[in-house]
């Protein structure tokens, strides 16, 4: 919807997720855009965006760049993943005092081969590099500083922070004073798109100037405690009562999956360990842990099935070098159980003399040590 500012100044809202689905698809954001642009010079767009497709979110973006409109975003509740980017083609942009940006890495699924994974890690990491383009043009810091934003993790800014780097222009009072603060802590245990529910109960499903509607907000967000007798105020802290329920069985869920995860860390490990001919240090098993939480264990599960028993290959091997070597000692030493690594330290001849004499045991050596037959 178009609002009317004067008659060379247009309003929208760019409220909810980007999507193809949705009237925030590229498409239909671009066509909105030429209709504006038919009777108007500038346009202010009201931003609370919790993300979405990257896609679409560049058509917008570009789209938005490329228009004949003086364009300001005003961040009204959360500027967030892909919406952090649209908010970068404003020639302005102003954020609410108690509004929130975040920044994190673009993400993707995938399914098929190691190519087609491949593929798709390579097309993520170019979005990356343009979206450290994009956010160093607007703070005028450095790509490779940049980048930083792009390390797994989200990255949160209050609106003194924002303005700060350079991310927005000015600070604003909030479109509404019943919106409860938040610090950046909570915001972000609370998440984007929760935050942008919260908000949105504000920013949307009450207009100004009008009475609540008690009824549909006790259905809308299946509030308990509160009928339409209640007051605003009760209606107010029963959603903050309801968000802040969601917020702890999210954090109770994301604790009990890690402790669940490293379980099975732990024993997918311990299995592999207790295997015949398997041995494991304690820094061994320790990279696997690591290679098990920062990768997944499917990813572990192929780490440790590259390794292979080397006893039971190693015990055909006895009649190859010889049963016995006299060492500077004067002892003899039971070769059976002698790996590459102790041919080449304590005999190398004796290899040497295998390749020639004794093929098959060369190669099983040979092929335990480094994965693959001699060529």
């Amino acid at each position: 919807m178009i609002k009317k500012i004067s008659n060379t100044e247009a309003e929208i809202k760019f409220y909810g997720q980007i999507s193809s689905w949705s009237q925030r698809s590229g498409k239909d954001f671009s066509m909105l855009l030429d209709e504006i642009e038919k009777k108007y010079k500038k346009l202010n767009i009201r931003l609370h965006c919790y993300g979405g497709e990257v896609f679409e979110g560049n058509v917008i973006y570009n789209s938005l760049i490329n228009s004949s409109l003086e364009i300001k975003f005003i961040i009204d509740g959360v500027a967030a993943s892909m919406g952090s980017i649209i908010m970068l083609a404003g020639s302005e942009v102003e954020m609410a005092e108690n509004a929130f940006i975040m920044i994190h890495c673009p993400s993707g699924y995938t399914s098929g081969n190691a190519a087609k994974h491949l593929s798709a890690a390579k097309l993520l990491r170019s979005m990356e590099r343009n979206f450290a383009k994009q956010y160093s043009q607007k703070t005028g810091e450095k790509e490779s500083e940049a980048a930083k934003y792009f390390d797994g993790v989200d990255h949160w800014l209050d609106a003194n922070e924002a303005l700060a780097k350079g991310l927005v222009n000015k600070i604003i009072k909030p479109s509404s004073k019943d919106i409860r603060n938040l610090d950046k802590n909570e915001a972000k245990t609370l998440g984007a798109e929760a935050l942008y529910q919260q908000y949105k109960s504000i920013l949307i499903d009450i207009p100004k100037n009008k009475k609540m509607d008690k009824t549909l907000m006790i259905a809308r967000y299946d509030l308990k405690n509160v009928t339409a007798d209640s007051s605003d105020t009760a209606i107010m802290e029963a959603i903050d009562a309801k968000l802040e329920a969601e917020k702890q069985a999210k954090t109770k869920a994301q604790n009990e999956l890690k402790s669940y995860k490293d379980s099975e860390i732990d024993s997918i490990i311990d299995a592999k360990s207790n295997e015949e001919g398997i041995s494991m240090s304690d820094d061994e098993k320790e990279n696997y842990i690591k290679i098990g939480k920062s990768a997944g264990l499917d990813a572990l599960r192929m780490a440790l099935n590259a390794l292979k028993p080397r006893t039971s290959l190693s015990e055909m091997l006895h009649t190859g070098g010889g049963q016995a070597s006299t060492q500077a000692t004067g002892k003899k030493e039971d070769r059976k159980n002698w790996t590459w690594n102790d041919y080449q330290e304590k005999d190398p001849k004796a290899l040497a003399k295998l390749e020639k004499e004794n093929k098959e045991t060369f190669n099983a050596l040979y092929k335990v040590e480094f994965g693959e037959l001699p060529e």
